[in-house]
């Protein structure tokens, strides 16, 4: 059987109509669904019991990190960052740039972990960041975004909403990654405007995998 796929569009005709939301044993909720529930305090119908939104767990906090063998250096800057900000974070490796290892495999390792909601955010790093944000990006729900300054970081977070950022360990220095891991993790999603592109965004994303 099929499991039901909760996306924010539905969390937010629920909290429009005022009345909780029903959902199947074993529903599927996509990352921006989770940050809904978060947001809004949308109750859930679950067999028959009335249960409170999602609440944000420690689980709901974790990071993933990945790379490439083209960014191990870069890997343990970003793991660093995540340690000083007191974030909670999985390292899925690899530790040694002579492990030669394939980024669509790390990206895709991450982006399903975000989104199936194991982690509520994902990093991944390979040599120039953009074959690993292509590949989070064919997970529906995955807003990945390539950034390689802190002003790319800021937009990617306050306008776009991003649940991934892909790094380019080959061009990136410590400092620069510290600033854009501390940025993709405190800066806040906007709204307003870029609500209504994200909204056209998950459409687009629906229709194209039918």
């Amino acid at each position: 059987m099929k499991k039901q796929v909760v996306t924010e569009d539905i969390v937010r005709q629920a909290h429009r109509s005022g009345k909780p939301l029903e959902v199947s044993d074993g529903a599927i909720f996509t990352p921006s669904a989770k940050d809904a529930l978060r947001a809004l305090k949308v109750q859930l119908i679950q067999e028959g019991q009335l249960r409170e939104h999602l609440p944000v767990t420690p689980a709901f906090r974790v990071v993933g990190v990945a790379t490439d063998h083209g960014g191990v250096v870069v890997k343990k800057w970003v793991c660093q960052a995540l340690e000083s900000l007191g974030v909670e974070y999985r390292d899925h490796g690899v530790d040694d740039d002579s492990e030669s290892c394939d980024y669509p495999d790390k990206a895709a390792e991450i982006a399903g972990k975000v989104q199936d909601g194991t982690y509520w955010r994902g990093i991944v790093i390979d040599g120039a960041g953009i074959g690993s944000a292509i590949t989070a990006n064919k997970f529906y729900g995955i807003r990945a975004g390539l950034v390689y300054d802190t002003l790319t970081a800021n937009n990617a977070r306050a306008h776009n909403n991003v649940n991934m950022i892909t790094l380019g360990g080959q061009y990136l220095g410590k400092k620069v990654v510290e600033e854009i891991v501390r940025i993709f993790i405190q800066t806040e999603f906007e709204g307003g405007r870029h609500q209504r592109r994200i909204d056209k965004i998950q459409i687009i994303d629906q229709e194209g995998r039918k």
